[in-house]
């Protein structure tokens, strides 16, 4: 991991993976990939056309410049901008990119094959395999379906909300999963949720959760 072997070599010595999170969209740009990363209030198409669309994202090879609009919440900035990373990284034939990615699991919901791998390559990003399988069990033990979802669980994830068991058992896998990465206590101990260590939204952490087989 490209990330991590910079921050040890800042730190001059060894550093713990999940002191990473949430992953710096703007440092791995800058240091690991040598990119101008900006942010602007207000971005739209390159064009002369008045009603040129807003975007959110943009990606410039020739002058190796990742825009991304500030109009949008921070959790989508950084959603945005590791979208056109993975662009710039796999996708060598794109030179000037201006797009409106799809956060989260609706990436199923985008046909060109280079938008669902620049999706991908963002969740993979943000949100590793490997920290979020650790984080995970840390907090609830094990993976979590159905069978699993007793009076305390439905607790534990229904904080304001009083969902008995047989509710959340009933719910899609997905918005399942959403309570999980919302969830900022279960048995007791109180911990930053799933969301707010990663840095994404909700339903991009629940997404996540349910294809690793975390949440089913």
């Amino acid at each position: 991991m490209r990330l991590l072997r910079l921050a040890e070599e800042w730190a001059g010595g060894p550093v713990e993976p999940r002191n990473l999170l949430p992953i710096d969209v703007r440092i791995v740009a800058e240091q690991l990939l040598g990119l101008k990363y900006d942010e602007r209030e207000e971005l739209r198409e390159d064009s002369t056309d008045p009603g040129r669309r807003v975007v959110v994202g943009k990606l410039d090879r020739e002058t190796k410049t990742i825009t991304v609009s500030g109009r949008q919440s921070k959790a989508a900035r950084r959603y945005a901008g590791a979208h056109e990373i993975g662009h710039y990284e796999m996708h060598p034939q794109l030179v000037n990119l201006h797009e409106k990615p799809i956060e989260g699991g609706q990436q199923r919901a985008v046909s060109l094959p280079i938008e669902r791998e620049a999706q991908e390559f963002a969740a993979e990003f943000l949100m590793p395999d490997k920290l979020v399988r650790e984080l995970f069990y840390e907090r609830f033990g094990r993976a979590m379906g159905p069978a699993d979802i007793d009076e305390n669980v439905a607790h534990y994830l229904s904080v304001g909300r009083h969902l008995v068991p047989s509710q959340v058992r009933a719910m899609e896998p997905v918005d399942r999963a959403k309570l999980f990465a919302n969830a900022t206590t279960f048995w007791g101990v109180h911990f930053p949720s799933m969301t707010e260590g990663f840095g994404v939204s909700c339903e991009a952490m629940a997404y996540r959760l349910f294809e690793l087989g975390l949440v089913k």
